[in-house]
């Protein structure tokens, strides 16, 4: 079956996720997927031409290019634009769902925790479906774009790239 296929899998993260990413694969059963780290984007792009992945999982938290930046850069490079990107974190879907399916991602992975999740994205998207799955019912009725704007956010912290990831959640 197609799903259990040994695959070349890329993450980057601005995090360690090493042992959490394979501690997810092999208790999912793909405990045979090859797994590749990067802690930038644009890191991962150069590394990735060199030899391309067969699956792309990208945290909206890597502090160089957001997750949406990746998805379009990607598109421009001639050797990986057919990889799928999996986006990664804790904004709500119905937040992250309509500026991935633009950007290009082929799919979002809300509050990944569980191996269960990881792989049902991981096999949808080496199928070459997307991977946007329904959303949890508390967050259906909301749309990103029916808030209100004009409101300014202070975000305090010691680190700068909160601030830029505050931003791209908000839009």
């Amino acid at each position: 079956m197609e799903d259990s296929k040994r695959c070349r899998i890329l993450t980057i993260s601005g995090f360690d996720w090493q042992s959490n990413m394979r501690n997810r694969l092999d208790l999912g059963g793909c405990g045979d997927d090859e797994l590749r780290f990067a802690s930038s984007g644009l890191q991962a792009i150069a590394d990735a031409e060199k030899a391309p992945p067969d699956l792309i999982v990208y945290s909206l938290s890597t502090h160089d290019l957001d997750g949406y930046e990746f998805c379009r850069k990607l598109k421009w490079t001639p050797a990986l634009q057919n990889v799928p990107v999996l986006l990664v974190g804790w904004v709500s879907p119905a937040i992250v769902y309509p500026e991935a399916k633009r950007a290009g991602a082929a799919g979002y992975l809300y509050n990944a925790v569980h191996s269960r999740g990881l792989v049902a994205a991981r096999n949808a998207l080496l199928r070459g479906d997307t991977y946007y799955p329904s959303l949890p019912f508390e967050l259906a009725g909301l749309d990103a774009s029916s808030g209100a704007h004009g409101c300014s956010v202070l975000v305090i912290d010691d680190n700068p790239s909160m601030g830029e990831l505050v931003q791209m959640m908000l839009g």
